[in-house]
Parts: structure tokens; sequence; C-alpha cells
């Protein structure tokens, strides 16, 4: 008895453990979620919350940076200096240069996220780039 017990309870630390490890790799996911509500909220010309979204996203990027090598980094490194300028502008009430900025950085984190996965090569950053339509609303 007392070993089934043992061997429940790390099974359910092993299930705990895995969901932390997804969760902390998809930081590149949820960035890209909240950049497209900045996206969106840009499009209603409301600066502040273009400016809470974009720093959101920026979080993410950032912690994504922290993990990730190579092509990914690189791409991550540009999507954080063009959500940093969209956070800006944010701030600013620049809603129109916010919104480009932050759609620079969604393209780099699509790119980032292409990399992770092995499906991007140097120098794509996502063709079929939508402004923010999959992200949901705001």
């Amino acid at each position: 008895m007392k070993h089934k017990l043992t061997t429940v309870l790390m099974a359910c630390a092993l299930i705990l453990a895995g969901s932390g490890i997804a969760y902390a790799s998809d930081h590149i996911g949820i960035a890209l979620e909240h950049a497209g509500m900045a996206v969106a909220s840009g499009k209603d010309g409301q600066a502040e919350a273009i400016t809470e979204h974009a720093e959101k996203a920026l979080e993410h990027a950032k912690a994504a940076e922290k993990e990730a090598t190579g092509e990914e980094k690189e791409h991550l490194g540009v999507a954080i200096e063009h959500l940093e300028l969209g956070v800006k502008e944010g701030k600013e009430g620049n809603a129109d240069s916010a919104t480009q900025h932050i759609n620079e950085g969604i393209k780099h984190l699509e790119a980032a996220a292409k990399s992770k996965h092995g499906g991007g090569e140097h120098g794509q950053h996502g063709s079929g780039h939508s402004s923010g339509g999959g992200y949901g609303g705001h």
C-alpha cells in the first residue's frame, strides 16, 4: 500500500512539473496573444489599452528570450525592440505608431515560434501575417 501511494505521488509530481515546463515554454504564444490584443486596441485608437497589452507581451517575450537560443533568440530580440517602441509610443498617445511597432514585433514573435519548432528559415517573417485578427479582442 505504501509503495502504491509513493508511485501515485511521484506520478502527480511529474505531471505538475510537466505542466510547468509546458507553460514556461509557451511565453511566445502568450506574448503573441497580448500583442494581438494591443493591435486590436490600436485599431480603435486606444493608446492606454495598447500600452497595457504591449507591456504584457513584452514581459512574456523577455521571459521567452531567456530560454531561447540561436535564431529564435535573434527574432525575440528584434520583437522586444519593437514591443518596447510600441509601449513608448502608446504611453505618448501615438496609437498608430505604437500599432506599427507592435505589428513588427508580432512578425518576429511568429518567426521565433517557427524557428523554435524547426519550421522557419533565417530571414522569413511569416508572410501570411494578419494584423492581430486571430488573437482575440480587448
